[in-house]
């Protein structure tokens, strides 16, 4: 419904701050609309974008433990744990008692976790290709190279590397800020 009258624009600032022009706000706005675009695409198949990313870590490398799982999905093995038990649950992944440490878990994909990623993977690239749609090839290149800039600085990697830091809670409160 249309407002009743019309604010001042000093009125329209105070009520919307430059909240577009803030680089944490504009990346929470885009990850909320990549985790919902997400979602939707992966609802008929019953799976989250995070269990869809740890089914790809497992097929990339059977046998890999929990905890390397948790490291490259740069998530904590908490939750890494809850994700692979539920995975377990639903008949896609097998956990193991590690043979040379029996504190560990190895996971591999069961065959109907191999058939739910082939069948998810199409769906995965129209969301990452509708994402996207906005900008340009050329433009969508520049993103994911100035995003993957801003992370490995952040991380402290060396530019341009493809290594990734293992996830890590921030051990700075904000009033140190």
């Amino acid at each position: 419904l249309p407002l009743p009258f019309t604010l001042s624009p000093a009125t329209n600032k105070m009520i919307k701050p430059d909240l577009d022009k803030n680089p944490g706000f504009l990346f929470r706005r885009m990850q909320q609309f990549s985790v919902s675009l997400f979602l939707d695409r992966l609802r008929k198949f019953d799976i989250t974008p995070l269990q869809y990313t740890v089914l790809r870590i497992i097929r990339a490398q059977p046998g890999i433990d929990q905890i390397s799982v948790a490291s490259r999905a740069i998530l904590d093995t908490s939750t890494v744990k809850d994700i692979v038990a539920r995975l377990e649950t639903k008949g896609l992944v097998r956990r193991r008692t590690g043979e040379q440490d029996r504190r560990t878990r190895s996971v591999s994909l069961t065959r109907a976790g191999g058939s739910l990623l082939a069948a998810v993977e199409p769906e995965v690239r129209r969301a990452r290709k509708d994402l996207l749609a906005p900008l340009s090839a050329r433009d969508q290149a520049t993103l994911v190279r100035l995003l993957r800039t801003l992370l490995a600085a952040h991380e402290g990697l060396p530019a341009g590397s493809d290594a990734v830091a293992p996830w890590r809670r921030s051990t700075t409160s904000m009033q140190d800020n």
